[in-house]
């Protein structure tokens, strides 16, 4: 990343208060998180986009899909965390890209 002028922040056990915070302040997010809700997949890499508190939703830009999709707060932090991964268990995992 520090080639493109870019740091990141590597955080192993987020809040989704992090989240809301760092995109708050303009930051790119990513998490990782179980793209299936029966936990039967190794898992998948997001942008975060935005939030809505007040509607309970986060906003996602996923790679594997054309468009943005959203998740219930309740949904997203089920599929976050991901504790019971076999190989990489990780809870709440995020990391913070932002300018140098």
């Amino acid at each position: 990343f520090s080639k493109y002028g870019l740091k990141t922040k590597v955080i192993f056990t987020s809040r989704i208060e992090l989240v809301e915070e760092a995109i708050a302040m303009g930051y790119l997010v990513m998490i990782r998180h179980w793209s299936r809700k029966n936990h039967s997949d190794d898992g998948h890499w997001n942008l975060v986009i935005g939030y809505d508190r007040n509607k309970g939703t986060i906003y996602l830009n996923d790679p594997g899909r054309s468009k943005m999709r959203s998740l219930s707060y309740d949904d997203f932090l089920y599929q976050w965390d991901m504790t019971n991964h076999k190989t990489n268990p990780l809870k709440n995992f995020m990391m913070i890209i932002m300018k140098e």
